[in-house]
C-alpha cells in the first residue's frame, strides 16, 4: 500500500467509513430511485431547454422578419430635396435625402432599355463617385435608392449612364 492509499484509509476511519461494510438493500434501492428520477428530470429539462431555445429563436426571427418588413413601407424620416431629370427614362418621382454620412438619392424610374445595366453616379467637386446600379425592367416602374458617401453641399450633378458611359437621365444640382 502506498503513501496515498494510508491516507485514504485514514481520513475513511476518522469519518466514520468501514472498508467491510455492506449497505442495506433498502439503503441501495432508494440510491437507485433516486439516479432514476434524476436522470428522467435531466432529460425532461433538456427538452424544456431545447424547447425554450427553439422558441427564443422563432421570437426573434419572427420580430427581425417584422420590423425589417415594416421598415421597407416606411417613409425616409429625413427630410428629401426634390429634384428634376432630363433624359429619355420615364422619371415618376426623385429625391435626395441628406445624411450625416452622405447623399441618398431616391428615384422611381421606368421606360428605360429592357435588360440593360445602368449606372448611377453622383458628380461631386471631387470627381464621378459612384452610387449602386440598376437593370431595367420592361413596363415596370424601379422604385430605388441609392447612396454614396458625398455630402449633398459636395454633390452638383447625378447620372444614369448606360453601359458606355453615356447619360441617359441627368439632375444638375443647385448649390446648398
Amino acid at each position: 500500500m502506498n503513501d496515498d492509499e494510508g491516507l485514504l484509509r485514514e481520513l475513511g476511519e476518522a469519518l466514520g467509513h468501514e472498508p467491510g461494510a455492506q449497505p442495506s438493500p433498502e439503503r441501495v434501492a432508494a440510491v437507485r430511485a433516486q439516479a432514476a428520477r434524476a436522470g428522467r428530470g435531466a432529460g425532461r429539462r433538456r427538452f424544456l431547454l431545447g424547447g425554450g431555445v427553439a422558441a427564443s429563436v422563432a421570437g426573434i426571427a419572427g420580430v427581425a422578419g417584422y420590423w425589417l418588413a415594416e421598415r421597407e413601407d416606411q417613409p425616409v424620416a429625413a427630410p428629401m430635396e426634390q429634384i428634376v431629370f432630363t433624359g429619355e427614362g420615364d422619371v415618376t418621382a426623385s429625391g435626395l435625402v441628406h445624411h450625416a454620412w452622405g447623399t441618398e438619392l431616391v428615384l422611381d424610374v421606368g421606360g428605360l432599355r429592357p435588360g440593360t445595366a445602368y449606372d448611377v453616379v453622383f458628380g461631386t467637386t471631387d470627381g464621378d463617385v459612384g452610387a449602386g446600379s440598376l437593370r431595367a425592367v420592361p413596363d415596370v416602374v424601379m422604385r430605388c435608392r441609392f447612396e454614396a458617401a458625398p455630402l449633398r453641399a459636395d454633390v452638383h450633378t447625378i447620372e444614369l449612364r448606360d453601359p458606355d458611359g453615356r447619360p441617359v437621365l441627368r439632375s444638375d444640382l443647385p448649390s446648398i
